[in-house]
């Protein structure tokens, strides 16, 4: 079915020059996908264009012979969608779209980003809250050495997975020339990536996979009480005194994560405690019911972290259908999720 269930309104390909349109092509897709610079000139025919247009233009440049609006045209507006020009061009303007969106919902301050260079799994070793400096005794005391990485050390697994769709731009999609759906398409696609990521780190936190010496959550990190200003205060507490007996790390309590559900309690709870400067509220669709964190700061004490691939982890290409025309949009997403330590949150909920 096409993106627009109307039937659009026969197209006049050759009210203009197939190379005065390939020269406006860039100045259109930019307008129609939101990326035009202010203050830009556009070529003089750029808002007169549409999809087809520029796609039927790429066909004739690329050998397709011209013809009017029905059956030769729409043949043409293929050939030119399948073109390396057309699919190079619509990836441009429309991969910002898709990105932004992106960017904009995986705005989660309370977790560490970390980044592998490819998919082998790496153990990444936590804090080590026993170690602490020793005092000396004068100028030339021996001061006693400990391997940094022994088999004694806490650590935990990061790897990662890939998840993708193609979603399907048919040959009468584009004579359609529906450029808002296209746009909601890719917002769509770009939130859908980030909900993937929201889903990764909530596992994160409800499977809890354990550690090389056991389990994450224990005594010190867990509350298994319902969220309150009684429940949240001792939290804050047990994130304070995180670490070796005598030497408590200090953790300021930074992020406050809740279920759904919980957010405007979080909200009351920090408003009546006057703390709004302090702690930063957040969701996480996908905790349990009733689930909330308490973070420290993801830059300081990482905990809850989101693997990535190095350089891009969500990738956005514009390709040639294999068994139709039209043009296939292929959104990769390479991504996952681990608790790095015991150090740095308390999980609560009942």
């Amino acid at each position: 079915m096409s993106m627009n269930p109307t039937s659009p309104p026969p197209i006049d390909y050759e009210r203009f020059d197939a190379r005065e349109v390939a020269a406006a092509a860039p100045d259109w897709m930019a307008h129609a996908f939101g990326q035009a610079l202010p203050g830009r000139t556009l070529h003089p025919i750029a808002r007169s264009l549409d999809l087809a247009t520029v796609a039927h233009a790429f066909g004739v440049l690329n050998g397709a012979q011209s013809g009017p609006a029905g059956t030769r045209g729409s043949a043409v507006v293929a050939r030119g969608a399948a073109t390396s020009g057309f699919l190079d061009l619509f990836r441009r303007y429309t991969a910002p779209v898709l990105l932004q969106a992106y960017q904009a919902a995986t705005q989660r301050p309370y977790a560490a980003t970390l980044e592998l260079p490819d998919f082998r799994a790496q153990s990444i070793f936590s804090i080590d809250a026993a170690v602490g400096l020793e005092r000396l005794n004068g100028e030339f005391s021996v001061i006693s050495r400990r391997r940094a990485f022994n088999e004694n050390t806490a650590y935990a697994l990061a790897s990662m997975q890939s998840y993708a769709k193609i979603f399907e731009i048919s040959r009468d999609d584009l004579l359609g020339n529906d450029t808002k759906s296209l746009v909601n398409l890719l917002l769509g696609a770009g939130s859908l990536a980030a909900a993937v990521e929201a889903g990764l780190l909530a596992s994160a936190v409800e499977d809890a996979p354990a550690l090389s010496d056991g389990a994450v959550f224990d005594a010190t990190n867990t509350v298994a009480s319902a969220l309150s200003a009684e429940t949240l205060g001792q939290a804050v507490g047990m994130l304070r005194t995180q670490g070796a007996t005598g030497r408590p790390l200090n953790i300021a309590p930074k992020h406050l994560v809740v279920e759904p559900g919980l957010e405007m309690l979080a909200r009351k709870l920090i408003c009546d405690a006057d703390m709004g400067g302090q702690i930063q509220i957040s969701t996480l669709p996908g905790l349990a019911a009733g689930r909330w964190l308490v973070l420290g700061d993801p830059e300081l004490v990482p905990c809850l972290t989101l693997v990535t691939l190095e350089g891009d982890s969500l990738n956005y290409h514009v390709q040639r259908p294999f068994k139709s025309d039209g043009v296939d949009l292929r959104v990769l997403l390479t991504s996952g999720a681990m608790l790095a330590g015991r150090i740095g949150i308390v999980r609560g909920g009942a």
